[in-house]
């Protein structure tokens, strides 16, 4: 709204400019002058109305320029008739411009076309004098051209600095504006001077020489269309070009990396060939845990270790993320988020840097503007992403980029949904069923891992339980009941050791615990709380008890089998003893 607001009062600055200019300069008696010292008829001067119309309705689009030269048409009305004249005609005609897209423009066309003819009664108005001085029409008629453009290069580096804060880079851009539209202004110099000389010496037949000005301007236009259509199919050939290599990489790429691998591995190999692939100096992967409901950061490239420690602390919600992965923002499979959206400020996904003066050059990438790639399993839903920022050459990625990505991340989709079920069909083969305990197998692994730490002063302790007279129930209940018990052991178990404590079903009715970190007399005190959970625990009805050996390494055992061996020959005392109760070795 103040944007607005601020462009409504620079219209209306520069258009009472432009009437106290024309009053008090007496720009109008200029005109009747001009005129009135004029061999040229009405015929001209439809010519000439019809001519800058023409023109300034016709905009010659080259590579990053939008251009809307009248520097042609001024020549024209300046050699038929004065600089006063071309300045005043050409900012009436402007104001009747229909070349415009409206829906871009709606609300502000008033606004727009009383500036736009402010700024070229400036231009054209403001250095007339220049072509009354004692010198050759041709250095005359450069240097009033030069005046135009530079007196623009003012008008328009201070509407930068009124509307946007990278002005420089506006007026910049603009400068490129100001040397092609110099161009023909020169090209035409000769000409210029060849009509004022045969003007001079009454040749009769001047006005044919007119229509030269509109050929030039086709020949410029039609260069123009040329070059553009030369370029399109040299940037077609690129993209190709690009398109095909981009494939070879994912196929070559994509063969270094196993869907047996775990998953994150897949993802940061996968991350690194994507960010090289489309030259981005930096990239992030992220995962969608669905359970707890946050975004998992767990892969990067070209990011300091710092940078991605800080980022992957960072809280961010699955919500937050939808948001990111709305329709609008949908990319040829990928998704684009432009800083115009504000969506990294409004997320709070970092320290935003974009405001509503930027000035947002077409295809240039922003800081805040976020380029993200999802990859989806079998049931279309969303497993992670992978973010990547900072573009080797600036700019934002075209289709041709999304498209790659799209069919990268394709791949890397299935991968890692086939390394997710991969792990999953391990971790059963690890998994007690019944219990969901760690199975055999799994404690001696974890047994011998854990040992090698050990040490005195970081003692592994290890539990040995048996459930009593468990052949007993089973015989007097039935198996289902007795697969009832050993599931309200495991729940006991797991319900009273500590976090990091792990957890197995040993066989049959056996269970073990090992408790890293801590010593025998602990070690005896869990077990006493484990053997109360057990007892009070109802199997419909029923109860059944638990005894328990403890031993601990070092001192009992440097070996799993001998430490298994120390705990078992404790809980047989158990057994003897009275049953329901823990004895340590």
């Amino acid at each position: 709204m103040q944007k607005n607001t601020n462009k409504y009062l620079f219209s209306l600055i520069f258009s009472l400019g432009c009437l106290i200019i024309f009053f008090t300069f007496h720009i109008g008696q200029n005109i009747l002058y001009e005129f009135s010292s004029s061999y040229n008829g009405l015929l001209f001067f439809l010519f000439a109305i019809l001519f800058t119309f023409s023109i300034d309705n016709i905009r010659i689009n080259y590579r990053s320029f939008n251009l809307v030269s009248t520097i042609i048409p001024a020549i024209v009305i300046i050699l038929g008739y004065g600089p006063y004249t071309a300045g005043t005609l050409i900012a009436f005609i402007s104001l009747f411009r229909i070349n415009i897209n409206h829906s871009k423009n709606r609300g502000m066309y008033v606004v727009k076309a009383l500036s736009r003819s402010a700024i070229y009664f400036l231009m054209y108005t403001l250095p007339a004098d220049l072509m009354y001085l004692d010198f050759p029409l041709y250095f005359r008629l450069l240097l009033y051209l030069i005046s135009v453009l530079v007196i623009n290069q003012i008008i328009m580096l201070l509407y930068f600095k009124v509307f946007y804060n990278n002005s420089w880079s506006g007026l910049f851009n603009n400068m490129k504006v100001f040397l092609i539209e110099l161009f023909p202004g020169i090209l035409l110099l000769p000409l210029s001077q060849a009509i004022y000389d045969l003007q001079l010496v009454g040749y009769d037949k001047i006005f044919t020489l007119y229509y030269l000005f509109p050929v030039v301007s086709i020949i410029l236009l039609l260069f123009t269309i040329i070059m553009k259509n030369a370029d399109r199919e040299k940037e077609e050939s690129l993209k190709l070009r690009h398109f095909k290599q981009a494939l070879k990489g994912i196929l070559s790429g994509l063969n270094l990396v196993r869907s047996t691998e775990d998953f994150n591995i897949i993802l940061q190999k996968s991350t690194k060939l994507l960010a090289e692939m489309l030259g981005y100096r930096e990239a992030l992967v992220s995962v969608i845990n669905r359970n707890e409901q946050i975004v998992s950061r767990i892969g990067y490239y070209g990011i300091k270790k710092e940078e991605f420690d800080d980022l992957a602390s960072k809280t961010v919600t699955v919500d937050s993320v939808n948001a990111l992965f709305r329709p609008e923002f949908k990319f040829s499979g990928t998704y684009f988020v432009p800083a115009e959206s504000k969506m990294y400020e409004k997320l709070n996904l970092g320290d935003a840097v974009y405001n509503e003066g930027d000035k947002i050059f077409k295809n240039k990438w922003h800081p805040d503007d976020l380029f993200l790639v999802p990859f989806l399993d079998s049931e279309n839903e969303l497993i992670g992403y992978i973010a990547l920022d900072c573009p080797l050459n600036g700019q934002r990625p075209t289709e041709e980029d999304a498209e790659i990505a799209r069919i990268f991340a394709e791949q890397i989709g299935r991968m890692v949904e086939t390394s997710f079920k991969y792990k999953k069909v391990l971790e059963t083969t690890k998994i007690d069923q019944m219990t969901k305990l760690n199975n055999h197998t799994t404690f001696y692994e974890k047994a011998d891992e854990l040992i090698k730490k050990s040490s005195f002063e970081h003692p592994l302790s290890l539990i040995m339980m048996d459930i009593d007279d468990f052949k007993t129930f089973n015989d007097q209940y039935g198996h289902l009941m007795g697969d009832q018990a050993l599931k309200n052991v495991a729940k006991a178990i797991k319900e009273t050791i500590p976090v990091d404590a792990i957890a197995a079903r040993y066989g049959g009715e056996e269970f073990a615990v090992l408790l890293t970190g801590t010593d025998k007399l602990k070690a005896v005190e869990i077990s006493n709380k484990i053997i109360q959970k057990v007892a009070k625990t109802d199997v419909e009805g029923l109860h059944v008890t638990i005894s328990c050996g403890v031993a601990t390494c070092p001192e009992d055992g440097r070996h799993s089998s001998t430490l298994v061996s120390s705990a078992d020959s404790a809980l047989y005392i158990s057994k003897k003893t009275g049953k329901n109760k823990v004895t340590m070795v």
